[in-house]
């Protein structure tokens, strides 16, 4: 099911339901089924109980812009599967959400965050996606990783397992998504330093704001 063509689901779609006026009802009213990031996989659907989410957060599909294969699209409802670190979308007036993977986009924004491909844009970095933290003299990344696992022992808390606390956390599930994070300073000659502890971030939030005079 993952894979079915997207032009074959988009039959399935009654036109007027792309013409209500927001910015991807736009697109699709001016360019059909020809626009680019349309030509995708529907996203995976993770249907065993578990806990966690594969989703960078919980705030779900918020509006943002993309940048694929250099082109701006705003007014997209966008999310990213951090497990994978692809960028989802979700079709406007539709339950239906492609994958558009991460090889084509260089960027993309959720509301008031934005996300940038690191290693797409030509830095010595992990694959995925990068959230911008702190800039100034350079750039701060963070990475936010989702990894499913299995619990060896159900008596665990949330915290110990998922990597957080979580007030729906249920007990008895043994599978989860474990949180992680990958930190990266991005240096004015454009060299690219990952960061491995608290202490590195701390200093390295001080390079980003040395350049600032009181």
């Amino acid at each position: 099911m993952r894979h079915l063509p997207t032009l074959f689901l988009l039959l399935f779609i009654p036109l007027n339901a792309w013409a209500q006026g927001d910015a991807a009802s736009s697109y699709v009213q001016q360019a059909g089924v020809n626009l680019p990031f349309l030509r995708a996989s529907l996203a995976p659907s993770y249907s065993f109980s578990h806990n966690g989410t594969y989703l960078a957060d919980t705030l779900g599909f918020r509006e943002g812009t993309l940048v694929y294969e250099g082109k701006e699209y705003p007014g997209l409802l966008l999310d990213l599967n951090a497990v994978e670190q692809h960028v989802l979308i979700q079709l406007p007036h539709s339950p239906v959400s492609l994958d558009l993977g991460q090889e084509q986009i260089d960027a993309f924004s959720r509301g008031d965050i934005s996300y940038v491909n690191l290693k797409a844009k030509g830095y010595d970095t992990q694959t995925g996606f990068f959230e911008l933290m702190d800039q100034g003299k350079g750039s701060l990344y963070r990475k936010i990783t989702k990894t499913l696992k299995h619990l060896p022992s159900l008596d665990m808390t949330a915290e110990r397992s998922i990597g957080y606390d979580d007030p729906h956390y249920k007990r008895l599930l043994a599978d989860y998504f474990e949180y992680g994070e990958v930190w990266y300073l991005i240096r004015e000659d454009g060299s690219a330093q990952r960061l491995r502890s608290k202490g590195q971030i701390k200093k390295a939030r001080q390079y980003v704001h040395s350049h600032e005079t009181h």
